[in-house]
């Protein structure tokens, strides 16, 4: 009887030593990666592999499949499909001596890694897949004088109070796209200053953030009425997605703390540690409601077009780590955002 026991303890134990281990995290050399215009590249097919995706290449068209999920990007026009959501890639990817790299941010945004940069290697792990379930929603109308493309996502999965209330505030803000886009169609018709003018309206989204309790949607609103180009605005919707709560940049600070001064100091150093902005930047203060979203690790602070800048620079954006701001961080944000297991 003993001898069968040890031989059962025997062969678990070789069978556990025989499993392979599922690998969390993904660790890149900088020979590995590689930096185009101060922006980083990663292997694209060793990172989605790595993060469970089948990639298969077909020409110009690269498709990454992980059970049903499906991403389907042209690498010379940057067009990306994601599960039927639309969207652009901002860098398009680069194929360097026979490997295709993609940026950092197409891992980030849409295979949802996190990525993180240290002074010698890149450490790529996956992220646990908690949240909001998300379904994109299009809708789209086009007549002579107006197109309007409007993507926007639909919550699911949360307690149906709360479902209800933050996709009513999201579909406030489209309701209220849609009206302006309609009225300036009718102004337009009212003032033909050209037979070939046309309107254009397009609202797209990125979920920067979809972990535990906290979701981080980031919205570009483009629209175009005349003219050289349009304009894109950014806004975004930070949700408690346990009680419902909207958050707004004060709201996230314990109450008495000057947070405008503080992140306004981490702007600076930001500017101040690059040669281009600090000549191209002209900034002075963010605004207390100004606008900003988490990503797993950060406090992005955004600003539009001509804010603080000229319109090639595009919509400056400034990624403030979240372990920089323990100290003044309400209790609520610390807990929300993980932030109370980290040691001080």
């Amino acid at each position: 009887m003993l001898k069968k026991i040890l031989l059962f303890f025997l062969m678990v134990s070789m069978a556990l030593i025989a499993t392979p281990a599922i690998a969390k995290s993904l660790v890149l050399d900088y020979d590995q990666i590689h930096t185009i215009e101060g922006e980083v590249f990663l292997p694209l097919r060793q990172v989605a592999q790595f993060a469970g995706y089948i990639v298969q290449y077909a020409a110009d068209e690269v498709t990454l499949t992980k059970k049903d999920n499906q991403l389907r990007f042209n690498r010379t026009d940057s067009t990306l499909v994601n599960n039927g959501h639309h969207l652009y890639l901002y860098s398009e990817p680069s194929l360097v001596s026979g490997i295709l790299y993609a940026p950092k941010t197409f891992f980030e945004d849409h295979l949802r890694l996190g990525v993180k940069l240290n002074q010698g290697n890149v450490i790529i792990s996956q992220l646990p897949e908690t949240g909001a379930v998300l379904l994109n929603q299009r809708e789209t109308f086009q007549d002579k004088y107006l197109d309007l493309q409007l993507q926007y996502p639909r919550l699911r999965g949360l307690d149906q109070k709360v479902e209800t209330q933050l996709n009513s505030i999201i579909a406030e803000k489209v309701a209220r796209i849609k009206t302006d886009a309609h009225k300036d169609e009718e102004d337009l018709l009212a003032n033909l200053w050209s037979p070939n003018a046309k309107i254009e309206y397009y609202l797209n989204y990125l979920v920067k953030r979809n972990q535990g309790d906290l979701l981080s949607l980031v919205f570009e609103d483009y629209r175009y009425q005349g003219g050289a180009h349009g304009l894109t605005a950014k806004f975004a919707y930070n949700f408690n997605l346990k009680t419902g709560k909207q958050y707004f940049l004060e709201g996230l600070f314990s109450p008495g703390e000057d947070y405008v001064s503080l992140l306004n100091q981490k702007i600076e150093e930001q500017i101040r540690g690059d040669r281009h902005k600090s000549q191209n930047y002209n900034f002075d203060s963010i605004a207390p409601e100004q606008e900003f979203y988490f990503t797993n690790e950060a406090l992005v602070i955004c600003f539009q077009s001509y804010e603080i800048a000229a319109y090639a620079e595009g919509k400056p954006e400034f990624a403030i780590p979240l372990s920089q701001l323990e100290h003044v961080l309400s209790p609520e944000l610390k807990e929300l955002s993980g932030r109370n297991a980290v040691k001080k």
